[in-house]
């Protein structure tokens, strides 16, 4: 009696775990091996390269030499100085950005002042 799709789904799903287990596990043993490995390996590479003269850009050609990244843009450094839009007499200062106004503004404005009359003329 041939088995249905169902018994061959089970057996293909169970299969699969089983490779699946398998290939964690042989993972595993691989980057155990590299890991205790990899000292005595660069070390061994050390010595090659100190005994052949090699220099950076015969092993890595000339991007070894550029520590940036390709088509990186040079950004600005952030600007220090705070804008200043409105400043009073007394040296508070706004500028007129997001977020709620300081109390000195709304202070002008409640009292019917016209904020523009602090604005800074650059």
């Amino acid at each position: 009696m041939a088995e249905n799709s169902a018994t061959q789904l089970e057996k293909l799903e169970a299969d699969q775990k089983k490779a699946m287990a398998a290939l964690a596990e042989a993972n595993e043993k691989l980057a155990s091996f590299r890991n205790s490995n990899r000292g005595p390996k660069l070390a061994e590479l050390k010595q090659e390269i100190t005994n052949y003269g090699f220099t950076a850009i015969e092993l890595f050609g000339v991007s070894a030499l550029n520590t940036t990244k390709p088509n990186a843009k040079a950004k600005a450094p952030p600007s220090t100085a705070a804008i200043v839009k409105y400043q009073d007499d007394q040296g508070n200062t706004w500028g007129g950005g997001k977020g709620p106004r300081p109390g000195w503004i709304k202070a002008i404005q409640e009292a019917g002042g016209d904020i523009e009359k602090y604005r800074v003329t650059p």
